[in-house]
């Protein structure tokens, strides 16, 4: 059985589909845990852990650890991330939201590409999606903040260009 070179699925719930199999390859060629799912499978296990539908313990057990989500994750955390940088970059062209942060929920240490972004404002070309390149951690916890200019003066009165915010208001 040949592999479908596209699966379209609904991750972010608005009834938008986006084909998924790229990032399941990807998923698949990074996951350095034993398992024996195909592209295929694991592109139908995304679309059911989308839903928050339960996933059959005897389908866990085909990955080490029962860590599935090792694989999930990773696809649906990357199609949300994209989707929020195209709202990001959209409100930061619209004036509305203007400074964007990298922060993190996860109790894990950012890892060097977060290191790169974190503590300073970003601009929109430096949105990339997550997880970033080269992190090594299962359960990534980045995400993006957004801030008005006065709330950005607000929460971080001394990082760079914070004089150059008061003068704005």
């Amino acid at each position: 059985m040949s592999e479908q070179s596209s699966y379209f699925a609904d991750i972010i719930g608005f009834g938008e589909s986006v084909d998924i199999m790229p990032l399941v390859r990807e998923a698949l060629a990074k996951c350095e845990l034993r398992h024996d799912f195909s592209a295929q499978e694991v592109a139908e296990l995304v679309e059911v852990a989308a839903r928050g539908k339960r996933i059959p313990a005897a389908t866990l057990d085909r990955i080490e650890g029962q860590m599935l989500w090792v694989l999930t994750r990773y696809v649906i955390f990357r199609v949300q991330s994209e989707y929020r940088i195209a709202q990001i970059r959209e409100v930061m062209s619209d004036g509305i939201r203007t400074h964007v942060t990298l922060q993190s929920l996860g109790p894990d240490p950012l890892c060097d590409g977060a290191l790169k972004l974190f503590g300073r404002w970003l601009g929109a070309d430096e949105l990339l999606p997550f997880p970033l390149d080269g992190c090594k951690c299962d359960r990534c916890g980045c995400y993006y903040r957004t801030f008005s200019r006065r709330e950005a003066l607000r929460e971080h009165p001394d990082w760079p260009n914070a004089r150059s915010l008061l003068q704005s208001f």
